[in-house]
């Protein structure tokens, strides 16, 4: 295409786009978004009349839920942000928010909203020319009457300005509830680093340390200032202040790293197994990596590994054991656990125990054959004799197969997939 256009003649491809765009509006209104130097008003008007038709043109699915076509205000938005033109663009999509506030309910629009406002940060978060910073902010504070939303607050922090930091301030102060507490401590510590000194903001942040945000921000100052033991007592009071929950504490690793940053082996080795006991068992590397340099590796992989057996999921204790080679130990925990023949039944073990992964292998098909009571289930079985056929028992698998069609031979769909199956594993026997 870019070849064509730079061979076309000029006048021509002007004379082209032109009678398009009179037969194709929506052609002739990108044009104007791109190039044209937009008017004001008149794009406001155009955003407005898109905006009531999207919503006549809303429909309703089978669920009842609505299906409301937002994308070409969204798209239009976007490149009045990317052309610089921050003004419009935030009365556009203040415009749509507007509406979709309207219309929140009748429609629930919760997606839509949280739209609009990541849209009002982001241009928000752009602007630098101060005169467009009080336009937006006034837009801001009008879009308040809509919705006291602390995300249109966090927009206006980004643009208060010394002429109406104290109005701000006020709306802050009146604004400020329990239902966003954490967003609004962040909004008012932005403030306090717009217009107050280092001391007002360390002070605050002291202050407020219950809240993560704050605290990681605390956390992010010590370690730049290089104070490796306030960063550590923020981690270690961080986990003592978190519920229990699912999952590993990001503190935690933020704890390994600044052990890691002091070189403090022994802590790093309590915290590295903290982590790895917890599921991530991306840490018995890091930790076989700080033992193996402290020369311990050889005296302590044996406990560790106990450790592991004791500890973690069957399933992580088998992949960390298989990683490390530990070909007995995999067997053992195999014959504990036969449900994960297949996914180690193929490896180096078959070679070195064929007698004891063949029972294995024998033992879990036929349990899944006992439960197996649909044809998906049936062709469920017959994909993991494949898979024991390509361990290297084809033999045995043929056999199996036999063996399957006398036991279940009143289940048709079962001896037909036992058929299918028979056909492509059965040994290829040269007529020669």
């Amino acid at each position: 295409m870019k070849k064509i256009l730079e061979k076309t003649n000029k006048d021509k491809l002007i004379a082209f786009i032109e009678e398009y765009a009179k037969r194709n509006n929506h052609f002739a209104n990108a044009l104007l978004v791109y190039f044209a130097e937009p008017d004001f008003e008149l794009e406001i008007s155009k955003i407005k009349t898109s905006i009531k038709i999207a919503f006549l043109e809303a429909s309703e699915d089978d669920w009842g839920d609505w299906n409301i076509d937002f994308s070409d205000i969204y798209d239009e938005v976007s490149v009045r942000i990317n052309q610089g033109h921050f003004h419009l663009a935030f009365a556009e999509i203040g415009a749509l928010y507007r509406k979709v506030m309207e219309n929140y309910w009748d429609y629930d629009l919760e997606t839509e909203a949280e739209e609009c406002l990541n849209i009002i940060k982001e241009i928000a978060n752009k602007i630098q020319e101060e005169e467009t910073q009080k336009l937006i902010f006034r837009k801001c504070i009008e879009l308040l009457d809509v919705s006291e939303n602390a995300d249109i607050l966090e927009a206006a922090v980004k643009v208060v300005t010394i002429d109406n930091r104290q109005e701000f301030e006020e709306i802050l102060n009146r604004l400020d509830d329990d239902h966003s507490q954490e967003q609004y401590k962040m909004i008012r510590l932005e403030f306090i680093n717009k217009f107050q000194d280092e001391e007002a903001a360390i002070n605050f942040i002291e202050d407020n340390l219950m809240f993560p945000k704050i605290r990681e921000i605390a956390f992010e100052r010590a370690l730049k200032a290089q104070k490796f033991e306030k960063a550590i007592l923020l981690c270690i009071d961080a986990l003592s202040l978190e519920e229990k929950s699912f999952g590993i504490s990001q503190w935690l690793y933020k704890l390994f790293f600044v052990y890691e940053t002091l070189e403090n082996y022994s802590e790093m080795i309590h915290t590295a197994e903290k982590i790895l006991f917890l599921g991530d068992i991306k840490f018995f590397d890091i930790l076989k990596a700080i033992f193996i340099k402290q020369k311990l590796w050889e005296s302590v992989q044996t406990d560790l590994l106990k450790k592991c057996k004791e500890k973690l999921y069957y399933t992580n204790y088998m992949k960390i054991l298989n990683n490390e080679e530990k070909h007995t130990l995999l067997l053992e925990a195999l014959m504990e656990n036969d449900d994960q023949i297949y996914e180690y039944g193929g490896s180096v073990l078959t070679n070195k125990y064929p007698d004891e992964i063949c029972a294995l292998f024998i033992n879990q098909i036929n349990k899944t054959a006992d439960n197996a009571s649909s044809r998906s289930s049936y062709s469920w079985v017959c994909e993991k004799i494949e898979i024991f056929v390509q361990a290297g028992f084809q033999e045995k698998g043929v056999e199996l197969v036999k063996t399957l069609k006398t036991k279940y031979s009143r289940r048709s769909a079962f001896v037909n997939e036992l058929q299918k199956l028979e056909k492509r594993i059965m040994p290829t026997i040269s007529p020669f």
